[in-house]
């Protein structure tokens, strides 16, 4: 009887390992399953995205076309263009992201760098604000060290915005 009974405890322990092999076996498949559904969830995210962006670069050139075309038949027609606003510069007219503007200028970088606020200006401008008020920061009114780092990615971004814009004028410094 007792290679019965061994028989018996050996077979319930198999049947055991089976059944956490199982469960295993479901918990993998279901973290696999769920990940997934993260990566699509993320990829969809990202392409929506992107979707969004092209759509807008696509407003933005349909309305770049509208003021060519009306541009173009005021030419035909004889019409003088419209005068710029004095001081606006040629980038307002553009509709130039914010973030590609200096916060004091609000014009198009030119020589971009990161002040000890962490708020990225333009050179002239920064050092100019620091001439009126040294050691304060002009956005927050912050005492802050007045230590400024070239800004490289901003003026990557400015040039990899200029060159998807080309018809917008190029910096007074050709610093973009």
């Amino acid at each position: 009887m007792s290679v019965d009974r061994e028989d018996r405890l050996f077979s319930r322990e198999t049947l055991d390992q089976g059944i956490l092999w199982g469960a295993f076996c479901l918990v993998s498949v279901h973290a696999y399953t769920c990940y997934r559904l993260y990566r699509s969830t993320r990829e969809a995210n990202q392409l929506e995205l992107e979707l969004m962006q092209t759509q807008d670069r696509v407003e933005d050139l349909e309305n770049r076309l509208h003021v060519a075309e009306v541009q173009l038949r005021q030419q035909e027609d004889g019409v003088a263009p419209p005068l710029p606003i004095p001081g606006a510069s040629a980038y307002e007219e553009c509709d130039v992201p914010d973030t590609l503007c200096c916060p004091i200028s609000r014009s198009l970088f030119t020589n971009p760098v990161v002040a000890g606020d962490g708020i990225t200006y333009d050179l002239d401008q920064i050092i100019a604000a620091f001439n009126v008020r040294r050691d304060t920061s002009p956005m927050t009114n912050s005492p802050i060290q007045p230590t400024l780092l070239r800004n490289q990615a901003m003026r990557d971004l400015i040039e990899e915005y200029m060159a998807r814009n080309p018809l917008l004028p190029q910096p007074a410094d050709g610093a973009a």
